[in-house]
């Protein structure tokens, strides 16, 4: 595209448009968008508002994420309203809501997002066949605003994106393609359809190997989305060699600024893939290295405050995780920047309105709770996740009642794994003495934790299997084995919190109690990972003197 200068008609000026078109639906660079300003310039002696349109249109969807060009993207978005009404061009107003609609979405105002979605979808419908590229743009558009985020239709928001990706792919447009990838396999994830991700990535990664022929930006993102697609299944493994092959090539082309939305969500999820899997340092050092980007002069300037907050709660789940698993105390994080998302987040969420409403121990109202979560899933899934993992760990949810266990399954689809919410449930039950629900949660546990789950999780089905065990054969020595097992490999996992509790069961198990006094020692025992020093250091007393007792 270095023949701009040799634009000296009206019909060069449209045929390298043309050309230009092609190159926009295939690139996302800075470098591209200087090319786009550039060509805005040469054009406006011509008068030629199609190609100022397409021009800005084209302009505005590589830069419009970038908060430094708030003003310069407002005034395109004027622009091509100002273009589109005059020469009353339907096909110029769709795209005009369209740039609203996307444009509303990263400043978090998401009812104007689905309203202009709406009306570009209605203006563009009479036009599909004669002009298919705008009609497939506004369509996923409308898909991923209106059908998923709106309506919650996805078999219809399924069937949207199957129709994109086959368009795309057929008119050689790999961004268009990958997107519409990228949105089919989330989708496919909420629908259970795990054949049909199997399919689609074997067409991508062995069939067709697109990953050979992408630029760099299409790479990544692609590499992105796969890992996080094996990061919800739990396929660490797979996540981990994805998300890294995506790291490794944001870091050797220097492309953190360039993909800095990309580069961010790479981080939140490569730090979570390596704590599930025991590697806490390799995970902190990440969490550091992501504390440390949202700091830099570029993103503070550049960055959504939605999406700040996002990558600031992910952080603070992440690095929860950690520290309760080695347990350790979260607010003596040493660094400084990590230290300072904890305080933010924790702040936040003191304030917010799941903390206010959603009391596990005082919730009732199963429409409102489901009401209150849907609603504020759709702001910030990751919010929802951290809200309800505090709730879920701190020792105010954990009175052992049937009431408490209902609010939690109430709200257990709502985290980040249900199987958390299960295992906490699991440990009410004993505290409570049911042990009939105890077994029936440990089975549950047992039939959904496969060997793609995270290592904590095959863990606690290990542990949940073993005490059910417990309670059918008290008398079972080889039970108390089995535990010690169980307890080195959580100390090879670096789990220590989960060894030292494991430990304390089996101290519980060689108890001279009889059977019937199971509620008292589960009640001792179940919450644990709550407990403070002191409290731990009476339970152990406790349980030793039974041993003599």
């Amino acid at each position: 595209m270095d023949n701009k200068d040799k634009i000296t008609s009206l019909s060069k000026l449209r045929e390298y448009i043309e050309k230009l078109e092609f190159v926009c639906a295939n690139e996302r660079s800075s470098q591209l968008a200087q090319l786009l300003e550039e060509i805005i310039e040469k054009i406006k002696p011509f008068n030629d508002n199609y190609s100022l349109f397409t021009v800005c249109w084209e302009f505005f969807i590589q830069t419009y994420y970038y908060v430094q060009k708030k003003e310069q993207t407002e005034y395109l978005i004027e622009n091509m309203r100002t273009i589109a009404w005059q020469d009353e061009n339907n096909l110029q107003k769709a795209l005009v809501y369209t740039a609203i609609a996307l444009f509303s979405q990263f400043k978090g105002v998401y009812e104007d997002a689905i309203k202009y979605t709406l009306l570009a979808k209605q203006l563009v419908e009479p036009f599909k066949n004669k002009y298919k590229n705008t009609y497939y743009k506004i369509l996923y558009t409308y898909t991923h605003f209106f059908i998923w985020f709106k309506e919650r239709d996805i078999p219809s928001a399924v069937e949207n994106m199957e129709e994109c990706f086959l368009y795309y792919h057929q008119s050689y447009n790999s961004l268009g393609m990958i997107k519409s990838i990228s949105l089919l396999l989330r989708f496919y994830i909420l629908l259970n359809q795990g054949t049909k991700i199997k399919k689609l990535l074997k067409w991508i990664f062995v069939e067709e190997r697109i990953q050979d022929n992408l630029i760099d930006t299409h790479f990544i993102w692609l590499y992105r989305t796969v890992g996080i697609i094996f990061t919800i299944q739990n396929k660490l493994y797979d996540a981990l060699g994805h998300l890294t092959e995506a790291y490794k090539r944001i870091k050797r082309e220097s492309l953190q600024h360039e993909v800095m939305y990309e580069y961010v969500e790479i981080l939140r999820f490569l730090s979570r893939c390596y704590a599930y899997q025991g590697d806490f340092q390799l995970a902190h050092n990440l969490l550091v290295e992501l504390a440390g980007f949202m700091e830099t002069d570029f993103v503070k300037k550049n960055y959504f405050k939605s999406g700040i907050k996002l990558a600031y709660f992910s952080t603070c789940y992440t690095l929860l995780f950690i520290f309760v698993q080695l347990d350790l105390d979260i607010s003596n994080v040493q660094d400084e920047k990590l230290r300072q998302i904890y305080k933010y987040t924790k702040s936040f969420i003191s304030e917010s309105r799941l903390s206010k409403d959603l009391l596990l121990d005082s919730y009732s109202d199963e429409e409102g709770t489901k009401s209150l979560l849907n609603d504020e899933t759709d702001k910030s899934r990751e919010e929802v996740y951290i809200t309800l993992h505090q709730l879920l760990i701190t020792h105010k949810p954990y009175i052992a009642t049937k009431k408490t266990a209902d609010a939690i399954n109430k709200i257990k689809n709502y985290t980040f794994d249900p199987l958390y919410a299960d295992i906490l449930l699991g440990k009410i039950h004993l505290a409570m003495g049911n042990f009939a629900e105890f077994k029936k949660t440990a089975e549950n546990v047992r039939k959904k934790t496969t060997d793609e789950k995270a290592p904590i999780l095959q863990i606690w089905s290990d542990f949940f299997t073993l005490l059910s065990k417990y309670l059918e054969e008290p008398s079972n020595l080889t039970i108390l084995k089995e535990f010690k097992n169980l307890e080195i490999k959580c100390s090879q996992k670096n789990f220590r919190k989960m060894a030292e509790e494991i430990k304390l069961y089996q101290k519980l198990i060689s108890s001279t109690r009889t059977i019937k006094k199971f509620e008292d020692r589960f009640q001792q025992t179940a919450f644990m990972d709550v407990f403070n020093e002191q409290s731990k250091k009476m339970v152990i007393e406790y349980l030793d003197e039974q041993k003599t007792s």
